[in-house]
């Protein structure tokens, strides 16, 4: 099901928003669906730099971080903890280098930024672990 709302008041003629999705298989049992969406700040001059900056150094750190020793041959378990730490870390990070580059050159602009990571089941089917799907 999808939903949206959508608002006739106050509507702008560009949008300034931004968003990234990224899918890969982890192993034979899962795969990594990420996306992202930085909603810029309309009301600021940078509004639409701040989002593209913010979704481009999200996804170099989550590319680097998935092909990093860190995350490779770990388990499931271990590989959502390195997910966890590594969208706690890129926040901050993507906070400083956004904070900075409003210092450096003046442009007044922010960003919000949501990711969902999800983990897939790769094969579903009606035997063994189909009642993840069904209900109990």
């Amino acid at each position: 099901m999808t939903c949206f709302f959508d608002s006739v008041i106050n509507k702008r003629t560009t949008n300034e928003d931004s968003f990234a999705k990224m899918e890969m298989s982890l192993n034979h049992e899962a795969g990594l669906c990420c996306l992202a969406v930085a909603d810029g700040m309309g009301g600021l001059a940078a509004g639409k730099e701040y989002s593209a900056a913010a979704i481009k150094l999200w996804y170099r750190e989550m590319v680097r971080t998935l092909l990093s020793d860190e995350f490779a041959d770990k388990s499931l378990e271990d590989q959502l903890e390195v997910l966890k730490e590594h969208t706690a870390k890129t926040y901050a990070k993507i906070g400083r280098i956004l904070y900075k580059k409003g210092l450096d050159t003046g442009l007044r602009g922010g960003t919000t930024l949501t990711t969902v990571l999800g983990m897939l089941p790769l094969a579903v089917g009606r035997g063994e672990g189909a009642e993840m799907w069904n209900g109990l």
